[in-house]
């Protein structure tokens, strides 16, 4: 292995868009080969950047992909909010309601 392809763990999670314990992680379970070097921890790029991780940040966005993305993207038409009023009359027409027909 050559010494110019090694990279610090935090270069090693900066590029693949994920925090540095998911590098360590991956060097525990045997998917990465960590070399120490003067009280660092260095990893092959190459063999860094073939690793798949599952919540990858999008380079674009800078968010996270997934169900984030999708918060606030559905609009209902009208103004939705947890207003003890609007709860309380929505429980109040249910409970009179006794679901007869």
């Amino acid at each position: 292995m050559k010494t110019d392809n090694l990279i610090k763990v935090t270069s090693a999670a900066k590029r693949a868009g994920v925090k540095r314990q998911a590098i360590y992680y991956r060097i525990e379970k045997g998917d990465l080969a960590a070399i120490p070097i003067d009280g660092n921890i260095y990893v092959d790029k190459n063999e860094a950047a073939k690793l798949k991780f599952r919540r990858k940040r999008s380079k674009e966005s800078g968010k996270a992909n997934g169900v984030r993305a999708l918060f606030g993207s559905v609009s209902l038409g009208f103004p939705t909010g947890a207003d003890n009023e609007s709860i309380d009359r929505d429980l109040a027409l249910e409970y009179a309601d006794d679901h007869e027909e």
